[in-house]
């Protein structure tokens, strides 16, 4: 299905409290909130090689830094022609995704491409589950091109997605993902503040289950909860109300379409 010159899509969402059933809806991935033209960033930055020493900052202020680059925590960025080096110890990690987010935030989408990494094991940081997608666009990262690096939610398919010790979780593995595979970012935003907090279950086809915090700011929208989502996949959304009659109003918003 096309509508203009978006490429359109679907996910299939059924919407459940932990009392009763809602309702069965469908979520169109329309066009992003922000859309970022990376050839263009990539051309500016083309003459602009970056290094980052850890070592080398111990030396000159007494300390080293955790991280060489962290990312923002909304909408998407581009990170090349960079090299880190000595990030080998255990606290640090060359890139660290979804600055000052809380978790429950993020979601949003970090490209990487012509990096090296010297004496640095850990390449990329990932707090917690759904708070980050990396797609590594020339593999320099993770030796797959076109791939997407992320944390374990607990929903993605071990026929396309497996664990690799570069990438660090934040408690969980770190996950490869294929090239062919689309993600998207969506968000649940209620229509005013619950009384009580509560997290949301997400169900897939294969029964896989991932827990997502709400939080009162998931970057995108106010009240409510966001994940990193499978492109033709069937999910259900488990709310685990705590007053049996609390009612629940709902926008739901998924981002990422390809043009």
């Amino acid at each position: 299905m096309a509508l203009g010159r978006i490429k359109c899509c679907f996910l299939f969402i059924t919407l459940f409290n932990t009392h009763k059933l809602i309702r069965t809806t469908k979520i169109y991935l329309g066009e992003p909130t922000s859309p970022l033209n990376p050839s263009k960033k990539i051309r500016q930055q083309r003459q602009r090689v970056l290094k980052f020493d850890c070592d080398l900052i111990k030396k000159a202020e007494g300390k080293c830094m955790t991280s060489g680059i962290i990312t923002p925590k909304r909408f998407q960025a581009v990170i090349t022609h960079t090299t880190f080096r000595n990030f080998d110890r255990e606290e640090c990690t060359a890139i660290k995704t979804c600055s000052g987010c809380i978790m429950g935030q993020g979601g949003f989408t970090v490209k990487t491409q012509k990096l090296k990494f010297v004496k640095s094991p850990r390449k990329v940081f990932f707090p917690y589950p759904h708070c980050a997608l990396n797609k590594d666009i020339d593999g320099s990262v993770s030796g797959l091109e076109g791939s997407h690096l992320l944390a374990d939610t607990g929903i993605l398919p071990d026929s396309s997605c497996w664990a690799v010790d570069c990438i660090d979780g934040g408690g969980v593995s770190g996950r490869v993902c294929a090239s062919n595979i689309t993600f998207h970012r969506m968000s649940i935003a209620l229509e005013r503040a619950p009384s009580v907090g509560y997290n949301i279950t997400l169900q897939n086809s294969c029964n896989q289950t991932s827990s997502v915090n709400y939080v009162p700011d998931t970057l995108s929208n106010l009240y409510g909860w966001q994940a990193v989502l499978l492109d033709k996949e069937t999910y259900t959304v488990i709310f685990h109300v705590p007053h049996r009659k609390a009612g629940l109003q709902e926008t739901i918003e998924a981002h990422n379409c390809e043009y």
